[in-house]
Order: C-alpha cells, then structure tokens, then sequence
C-alpha cells in the first residue's frame, strides 16, 4: 500500500544541508583566493621576467654623442618637384569620389615613363602598387591604360602563405621583407603606393597613435632604404568639424599627419549653374621646400581595351586625370566652403562671386551679399579665411581672389 503522504524532513537533515552549503562557499572562496594568488604570482614573475630582458636589451644599447661638424649634408631628391620627396612619405587625402586613385595611376604612369618632373625625370622607374579597395582586373588595370602607363614597370604587391593563400600586409611584420624582395628582384623602384594607407598598418587599432607610429616609421625606414617615394591615400573622417583644417581631417590618428613629410589633398572649386565646380590638387603640408601652387585636375571619361584571360579583346569605360593650371586657392580655402554653417555659406558665395566676376569694389561686393542674406561681419570672415586680396584703386577697395591681380 502506498504512502500518500512525503514524510516531513527532519530538523537533523535541514541543519545539514546548511552546514553542506556553509562548507561549499567557503570551498569556492578558497579556491577564489587561491587563483587570485597564483594569478599574481604569475603576473609578478612575467614583470621580472620583462625587467630582466629589458635589462639585457639596454646593456647591449649604447649612447652615442656625435658633433654636428662632423655630420654632411645631403642633397634633398624629389620624385615631385616640391610635392612628392623621395625617402619620405607623402599622403594623398581627400572625401570619396574626388578622383585620389585615379590621380595616383596619373603619377604612377608617369614614373614609368620618367616624365614626371622631378629626380627621375627621363629616367623611368618601377612601381609598386598595395591597393586593397579596387580590383586591378576591372578598375585599376584599365585606369593605368587610360593614363599611358608602362605596364612592365607597374608591379601588383601581395603577400601569400607558404600554402599559396593570401594574407594580409602588415608594415610591422613585412617591412623588412619588401625592401630584401625589391632587392632580389632587382627593380628600380622610385614610387610605392598604399591604397589605402591604413589598410598596410598592420595594427589593432586603427586609432591607436603608438601602433600607428610604429607602422609608419616602418614605412618611413624602407622608403629611405630603397630611396623612393611612398605615397599613402587616406579618406577625410566622416562628419569633421567645422573649421577643420584640411589635415586635421586625415582619416584616423593625427600621427597620419605628424609622420608624413609633405600631404597633398583634394578638394572642390565650387560652381553655380553657369560656371561648372572644378576639383583642386592642393598641398597642405610641406616640411621640406616651399608650398607650391594649387593645380585644377579634371577627370576624363575615357574607353580603352586590353588582352583578357582568354586572349581577347577586352574594352572597359575608365577615366584618366589630367592636371591642369594653376590655382592660387588651397584647399584649406576651399574646405572653409563647405558646410552648412554660416561661415560655410559667406566663403562659398564669396568664393564663387569672384570666381564668376573677377575682382570688384568692395562696397558692391556688400551688398551683393546682402541681398543674398550674408551678414557684412561673417562676409568679412570669409574674405579673410578665403585670403581675399584688398588693394585701393582710384579710390576705391577691390577685392579679388588670391593671384588674380598681379601688379
């Protein structure tokens, strides 16, 4: 016969259950602080382990004095002429759709052609090319077509597992292999282009300024080992501040900025609807030689073919960049345009009021603006941030853009 009715526990079970569970915690807070211990030992012993190396790296290290008599000078080369140095490292920055990969395969076919002017000028050069955005196959092949390049000279860099599988380039771990590889193949490089830069850094952290410096001094030592230009493409962060400077800009750390010896940027010569918006390659930053001249480019629509995989004619539609005069805005200047701001819109309307009229009677420019809703004070803040030139004539004030007036 069944018992329909659980027996009620005992007051002896209940106390022991509790002494069970007492025992069980206190087990696990043992077994806690007995792994905190041996964390810390542990940690303890990596610490004098790292002093001990650290010890050995500094007795080997010795610190050198040397009296700047007894050092020589040495003759700054350009691959550029005040744009591009040679042993150092250049950026190519600017927002999407400006046309910077575009321009780099410009300057890429003139170096395999030695027509760039420059240390190399009639004497052609090898290329190295790291792009990681573009595909060669359907955009960067055709693009070199467009510009003339000799493809024999341009060399496609990759770097590949002992099993044939691609792999990633990393600046810290591969620098010192690319330059021996350059070597051994023999070429004659005078330009390597990174497109884009961040993605051969090789860091953790895209934003990191102590690995992004590393990475760069990497870069730094090889192009000073092979004696050739690096150009580095970078993007403008997202959302920049207003009243940032075109390098301020620069995608990631300001080490981008601090490391390059010269950045050249792109930027956008705004219009209206008689006059068409015209794209500017402008210096920004030149450590090394006075800050040449804005140039007007303009990207060409152009149709080329070349040999597929199969042996026949393949065409494809590309465009080729073609440089143009010179223009005597920034492209801090024009940056100062754009915006929504206040400041943004007085230096766009001023900047193309001139563009279009050429120079005019300061009074009238007033109040042209106005009319327009511009405010005489933040008119005057653009014209300065613009580098408006002033000059009295017949007295009268005229202002025209930087330049234009030649007395």
């Amino acid at each position: 016969m069944s018992n329909d009715f659980a027996q009620p526990s005992s007051p002896e079970s209940g106390a022991t259950a509790e002494v069970a569970a007492k025992v069980k915690e206190l087990e696990d807070h043992q077994q806690a602080e007995e792994q905190a211990a041996f964390a810390e030992k542990r940690l303890r012993a990596q610490r004098e382990a790292e002093k001990r190396l650290e010890a050995k790296e500094a007795a080997l290290r010795k610190i050198v004095f040397e009296p700047a008599s007894e050092l020589r000078l040495r003759q700054l080369r350009w691959l550029w002429h005040h744009r591009i140095p040679l042993g150092e490292i250049t950026l190519l920055a600017g927002r999407a759709n400006m046309g910077k990969s575009t321009l780099s395969c410009n300057l890429m076919a003139q170096v395999t052609r030695g027509d760039l002017d420059g240390d190399f000028r009639g004497q052609p050069r090898d290329v190295v090319v790291l792009a990681t955005e573009d595909a060669w196959e359907y955009t960067i092949l055709p693009r070199l077509l467009a510009a003339g390049a000799d493809l024999r000279r341009v060399h496609r860099m990759q770097v590949k597992s002992p099993q044939g599988a691609h792999l990633p380039f990393r600046l810290i771990t591969d620098a010192d292999n690319f330059v021996t590889q350059v070597r051994e193949r023999g070429l004659d490089v005078g330009l390597v282009v990174m497109d884009p830069l961040v993605s051969a850094l090789g860091t953790k952290k895209r934003n990191d300024p102590d690995e992004i410096r590393r990475a760069l001094e990497e870069l730094k030592q090889v192009a000073e080992a092979l004696q050739c230009a690096v150009l580095g493409l970078a993007h403008w962060n997202k959302g920049g501040a207003s009243g940032q400077s075109a390098l301020e800009r620069v995608t990631g750390s300001g080490e981008f900025g601090n490391v390059a010896r010269a950045v050249m940027a792109v930027a956008e010569e705004p219009g209206d609807d008689d006059t068409p918006a015209r794209n500017v390659l402008s210096t920004v930053k030149n450590n090394l030689a006075p800050t040449p001249a804005s140039l007007y480019y303009e990207l060409v629509s152009v149709t080329v073919s070349g040999t597929g995989e199969q042996g026949e004619t393949v065409s494809s539609e590309t465009s080729r960049a073609e440089l143009g005069g010179r223009c005597y805005l920034s492209a801090d200047d024009l940056m100062s345009a754009e915006g929504g701001t206040a400041m943004a819109t007085a230096s766009k309307w001023l900047l193309t009021h001139l563009r279009i009229n050429g120079h005019r009677v300061a009074d009238e420019i007033v109040q042209d603006a106005k009319a327009a809703g511009i405010a005489q004070a933040t008119l005057y803040r653009a014209k300065d941030r613009l580098g408006v030139q002033s000059r009295r004539e017949a007295g009268a004030t005229i202002w025209s853009l930087p330049g234009e007036h030649k007395a």
